[in-house]
């Protein structure tokens, strides 16, 4: 099975900060600390 689960984080592969909405950007972008 290659669903992911609730409980996995994603996590950005350009400033490894965890991605909270599989939906959405990296949320470190909004803040401005990942910089892809």
């Amino acid at each position: 099975m290659s669903a992911l689960s609730e409980e996995e984080t994603l996590i950005c592969e350009f400033c490894g900060f965890p991605i909270l909405d599989p939906e959405q950007e990296c949320a470190a972008l909004d803040d401005g600390r990942c910089e892809p």
